[in-house]
């Protein structure tokens, strides 16, 4: 009986460690790239001297478009924009059917 519990255990113990082993890819990718929703980047045609919130908004919205929401059903969120050097946080909120969505854009 001991014989078999110390198998088992050994077992258990190798499948711990090889589930271990073979997250680690997953973990070195979430480590260096966090975002697990889709990344959008907007090129210029030309220099912004700064960011404004307008800008910023608008941006915020294109990407709605661009993941499959319907821009004009969500609303910025009041101080929704907050800017900071060169990034721009945008929140929008919807009131749907059950309790109101909230999205933030960076």
């Amino acid at each position: 009986m001991k014989t078999r519990t110390i198998i088992l255990l050994v077992f258990l113990g190798l499948g711990l460690v090889f589930a271990g082993v073979a997250s680690l890819p997953l973990l070195m990718h979430r480590s260096r790239k966090p975002r697990i929703w889709p990344e959008h980047a907007f090129a210029l045609s030309e220099h912004l001297g700064a960011l404004t919130e307008e800008f910023a908004i608008t941006k915020a919205r294109e990407t709605l478009a661009l993941d499959g929401l319907t821009p004009d059903l969500w609303h910025v969120a009041t101080n929704g924009c907050t800017i900071s050097s060169n990034r721009a946080f945008v929140m929008f909120y919807t009131r749907g059917v059950a309790d109101p969505c909230f999205v933030r854009v960076e």
